[in-house]
């Protein structure tokens, strides 16, 4: 069973970005329980086609909302490490931060893998 860590996580921002947009931090939380489910029955990342997954390439995946009517476009970021069964949170964020919240997350994982 996959294990959700924040060994790495930005939580100043999770916690300032689920104040601002709660709904839309709830629901990528929530695809971020049934990414972790389907892995634990056993697929692999590549066999998860969600359409709320994707990968930002160098081992980052971006989790985004769904199922909320005009939402605000989340993104939740993790570093996912199949052999050691667990999944780093690293960052959360929108549209207008997608860029640097995917340096800032190729950079962490380049720092995690050593």
């Amino acid at each position: 069973m996959l294990e959700v860590k924040r060994d790495y996580s930005n939580e100043s921002r999770l916690a300032r970005y689920s104040r601002k947009h709660p709904a839309e931090t709830a629901a990528s939380f929530r695809n971020l329980g049934r990414l972790l489910s389907a892995l634990d029955s056993g697929l692999t990342l590549q066999q998860c086609t969600f359409g709320f997954f994707g990968s930002e390439g160098h081992d980052v995946y971006r989790i985004a909302q769904t199922g909320i009517a005009n939402a605000h476009e989340t993104r939740l970021y993790i570093y996912v490490k199949i052999t050691q069964k667990e999944v780093q949170l690293l960052t959360i964020g929108d549209k207008q931060s997608q860029a640097d919240d995917i340096r800032w997350c190729h950079s962490t994982v380049s720092a995690i893998q050593g």
